[in-house]
């Protein structure tokens, strides 16, 4: 019986040949997707396999992804990396020119259309909650926080400036969900949205209802664009400020929001109370009023108890009107306690207090 060799062995009854192809002892071939794509990574690719089947290997093109010029790098013999650039549009419509047949280890690049200059932008403004510094409400009481509101309110409509990304299709409903959402100071009958030309940088401004444009009304709910400033104010911004003012005797002398039903007591409470020199038998209140059918102006004094206004008293308590300014008088001859240091040759030195009229030789 003849005797196979290694390379051509004998074949006997009952034996089974395989051949196998040249492609199961090769790697796989692969390629890269990276930059606007939904799932960028390296995919695995069949022979014959397209840029357009590389794209939908990839979850296909990310909203920003710039269609027409993307990347196809691929090496060369000796590792020299080429450079071919495809138009994506054409290539997921088929376009043998563009939707060019894949090698391995070749990467396809997408850009986003922001490469091609700044990344657009819209700014909002005013009652939103990405506005609203939380550290500058440390410390301070709620009326403290509801004057400086009127404050902010009467030097400028605008509290802040939030940069968000424009995106396709972008409305100021949009623009107010990524930007947190409206405050509870939100004025929604009216709300303004500047727009610069991108070619003569001439400003427009336009006014929209903030409440319909949130519903999704069209005429209201409108498509923004790159630059485009929207301004939400605050209802304080329609409301005249109508300042009271306390002043003498209290802890926080200053101006103070006017309120509908505020009193003398509320006022003095909201400045902190009164100091202990505060004279309890009478205050004034100067009241600076237009009389019915008068073109002038007549000011007036109103005096009261201080102690009955401050128990409530409805004779004494009285009804503040706008612009009413309150003043707490000090208790006559009222002084801190008078102290004296004694030093030197004395059996006693040391801090001594007197009381008025008192000589040296007393203490």
């Amino acid at each position: 019986e003849a005797a196979g060799t290694e390379d051509d062995p004998l074949l006997r009854p009952g034996d089974e040949v395989f051949l196998f192809s040249q492609d199961a002892f090769r790697p796989p071939r692969r390629a890269t997707a990276s930059g606007q794509v939904r799932k960028p990574g390296r995919y695995r690719i069949e022979p014959g396999a397209r840029v357009a089947d590389l794209v939908r290997l990839a979850g296909g093109l990310a909203p920003d992804a710039l269609l027409s010029r993307a990347e196809l790098l691929r090496y060369l013999p000796g590792r020299e990396r080429q450079t071919l650039y495809v138009d994506l549009g054409a290539a997921l419509a088929g376009d043998p020119a563009h939707n060019l047949e894949l090698q391995d280890e070749d990467e396809l690049v997408v850009h986003a259309v922001w490469d091609l200059g700044p990344e657009p932008v819209v700014f909002v403004e005013g009652e939103v909650q990405s506005a609203q510094d939380p550290e500058n409400l440390k410390g301070k009481s709620a009326w403290e926080r509801f004057r400086e509101r009127l404050d902010q309110a009467a030097a400028s409509p605008a509290q802040g400036s939030v940069p968000v990304p424009l995106t396709r299709g972008m409305t100021v409903q949009d623009l107010v969900f990524k930007a947190g959402g409206l405050t509870k100071s939100a004025y929604l009958p009216v709300a303004h949205l500047y727009r610069t030309d991108p070619a003569t940088k001439e400003i427009t401004a336009r006014t929209f209802d903030l409440g319909r444009a949130l519903q999704g009304d069209p005429a209201h709910n409108l498509e923004l664009q790159d630059l485009d400033h929207v301004v939400i104010h605050s209802a304080y911004d329609f409301q005249p400020l109508r300042p009271v003012v306390v002043g003498g005797m209290v802890t926080r002398p200053g101006e103070y929001p006017y309120a509908e039903n505020l009193r003398v007591r509320d006022l003095i409470l909201a400045a902190g109370g009164l100091k202990d020199e505060a004279y309890p038998d009478e205050a004034e209140i100067v009241r600076t009023e237009v009389p019915e059918g008068s073109d002038e102006a007549v000011t007036r004094t109103i005096r009261f108890s201080l102690e009955r206004a401050m128990a409530g008293d409805p004779e004494h308590n009285l009804l503040l009107h706008p612009y009413d300014k309150v003043f707490v008088k000090r208790i006559p001859e009222w002084r801190e306690t008078w102290k004296v240091e004694v030093a030197g040759e004395v059996r006693f030195p040391g801090t001594y207090y007197i009381s008025k009229g008192e000589h040296l030789s007393s203490v």
